[in-house]
């Protein structure tokens, strides 16, 4: 166990030879270690090496199928690998029990909408990631992808609200104003937007 803390150690410290090599001798001791295996997993994604990275979520999820924290780092690994239809079914059993979720809660719901997105299933996906912004620290390129999304999915009023979220965080990303321009087609109104102003707790609250 003392290698396993040395290892997330390091690995909080970005030192991640030193606590590859602590992982390594945590999992010599015990194989089934499930931290120690999820450290080595995070560790070969941050090296860019994806296929590791699966190969360490995947034996640790066959120890413990059911951790919550294994189900996420698979899944968010698996959508990272453009395996969206098989991060699925993992990102929704963890949206059906969100308080075990903890910390991950708006990431998962935030990728369960992309692998929706991916699948062009638009409502779905606009509702996930609705759920997902509010538990997550969103940008604005965060707010313009839940517009377009809105939009795809013939919700017009939240898109635009999500779009005026978009503006008054990213003033100068000139896709919001692509999008400002296919939204007022869609809605055959003039859509204007407030830009560069902070964006306020009561606006995120539109979404709901």
């Amino acid at each position: 166990r003392a290698h396993v803390l040395l290892a997330q150690i390091y690995f909080e410290q970005n030192e991640d030879e030193a606590a590859r090599q602590h992982a390594d001798s945590a999992l010599r001791q015990d194989p089934h270690l499930l931290q120690a295996l999820l450290l080595q997993g995070q560790l070969a994604d941050r090296r860019g090496d994806s296929n590791l990275a699966l190969h360490y979520f995947f034996e640790a999820i066959s120890f413990d199928p059911h951790d919550p924290q294994t189900q996420f780092l698979t899944a968010r690994q698996l959508y990272r690998s453009g395996a969206g239809d098989q991060a699925a079914p993992l990102l929704r059993r963890l949206t059906e029990n969100a308080p075990a979720c903890g910390e991950n809660a708006g990431e998962a719901w935030w990728l369960l909408g992309g692998c929706y997105r991916q699948q062009q299933r638009w409502k779905e996906a606009a509702e996930a990631m609705a759920a997902g912004i509010e538990l997550r620290a969103a940008n604005a390129i965060d707010w313009r992808e839940l517009a377009e999304v809105q939009l795809r999915a013939g919700d017009l009023a939240a898109a635009r609200s999500s779009l005026q979220m978009a503006a008054r965080l990213g003033p100068g990303d000139p896709d919001i104003e692509s999008l400002r321009k296919r939204l007022e087609t869609a809605t055959n109104d003039p859509v204007r937007l407030t830009r560069g102003a902070a964006a306020s707790a009561g606006d995120s609250r539109e979404q709901r």
